[in-house]
């Protein structure tokens, strides 16, 4: 039996260096949500992209490193 990191939980890399945007597709994979999902949060406006020329979504990692709200300690 082999154990392999699921490719959600590898951080993308462009020649060996991490990515800074990434798409949509690989953003939802990141999160854990569906493509459908990442498109939500954008056309909302809480989750910035970038149109490029050829019409795709760029997203930044930083931005999606902010989605979601802090969660503090449980209180027993």
């Amino acid at each position: 039996m082999s154990w392999r990191t699921p490719a959600a939980l590898i951080p993308p890399t462009i020649a060996g260096i991490p990515a800074q945007a990434v798409s949509v597709p690989v953003a939802a994979a990141m999160l854990g949500i569906s493509d459908r999902s990442i498109r939500r949060m954008i056309d909302s406006g809480a989750l910035p992209a970038r149109k490029l020329p050829t019409g795709a979504l760029s997203i930044r990692v930083a931005d999606l490193d902010a989605v979601g709200e802090p969660v503090g300690p449980r209180r027993g």
